[in-house]
């Protein structure tokens, strides 16, 4: 079995924690994206070393999946194998840990039932990220797409509400990874700024909803970055020298930061004057991607059983 789960990148989120992890979650709006994290699905009699592996290093011991395993009422030893990989690594911004649930859930479910069942999967992850403050929003836009997913009702698939909002198809996104900024845990993150989270949050989706557009994403998406801190002056400055002729030519629509990423809206014909401005900088490296309406997709067969 094959999981295709794409990225997703928050622009602003205000969180909003009710004491049960399923009515949960945070309202706000992210763009979905892809090349995808990858996830290889085999289904074993016997135990492995490692059972999960991820970007080649085992993750047996994320608490995400004991977390997911206690929802499900399943030991440990449930003998899935899952090999899983991304352009990233978790903890910079990409929505890995929820994608990490979304596979896990899938798989044991299938395990369990012999069926695919995306929503349960989705609802289980969710409630996973919420338990272990990893992720508030991430699960219900991964699993519905985008190209940008704003949230209006929080919690799990079949529970939140998410409208997908299109936008023009030569817009393509460059993601940079900020080596100089210290990484962020998100359950650190939320602890210590749930109250500002949630202010500028809200003010950010009230922006988003009065003017549903990728235009006032990136505005509002901006002012967040700002406001939290996730963009200070001095970066912001480094930014805006670097792509103000790009800026003034039209081409580049606007930025934000989401923990260590930089993340720029750029039209496909001046994306490799950006890449060039951005590596020769070497503020940090730029990675591009592409935003996409589909969501979670799952492929079955090739499942081995010995």
């Amino acid at each position: 079995m094959k999981i295709l789960i794409p990225l997703h990148i928050s622009g602003f989120w205000a969180p909003l924690l009710t004491g049960n992890p399923i009515t949960s979650g945070s309202l706000g709006a992210g763009l979905v994206l892809y090349p995808p994290a990858v996830f290889n699905v085999s289904f074993r009699s016997v135990e492995t070393e490692c059972s999960f592996i991820f970007n080649n290093s085992c993750i047996d011991n994320l608490s995400l999946l004991k977390t997911i395993e206690d929802i499900l009422g399943v030991g440990s030893r449930s003998y899935v194998i899952i090999h899983g990989s991304s352009l990233g690594d978790l903890g910079l911004g990409y929505a890995l840990s929820s994608a990490i649930s979304i596979a896990y859930s899938l798989a044991l479910i299938k395990k369990l039932t012999g069926s695919l069942q995306i929503y349960k999967a989705g609802i289980v992850a969710h409630e996973a990220e919420v338990v272990n403050l990893t992720g508030l929003g991430d699960v219900i836009a991964q699993i519905h797409g985008g190209p940008l997913a704003l949230r209006l009702r929080i919690g799990p698939p079949t529970i939140g509400i998410v409208e997908k909002i299109n936008f023009k198809s030569g817009l393509r996104v460059v993601v940079c990874e900020l080596e100089s900024k210290p990484s962020i845990l998100t359950p650190n993150m939320l602890k210590t700024n749930m109250k500002i989270f949630l202010d500028y949050g809200l003010k950010a989706y009230r922006k988003l909803i009065s003017s549903p557009n990728i235009e006032t994403f990136f505005d509002a998406s901006y002012a967040f970055s700002r406001s939290v801190g996730f963009l200070s002056s001095n970066l912001d400055s480094k930014v805006r020298s670097l792509i103000k002729h790009l800026i003034r030519r039209g081409c580049v629509l606007g930025y934000y930061v989401k923990k260590k990423l930089l993340v720029i809206a750029v039209e496909k014909e001046c994306i490799d004057d950006l890449t060039k401005s951005l590596e020769a900088s070497k503020l940090c490296r730029p990675k591009l991607l592409t935003p996409v309406q589909i969501g979670t997709l799952v492929f079955e067969g090739n499942d081995e059983n010995t």
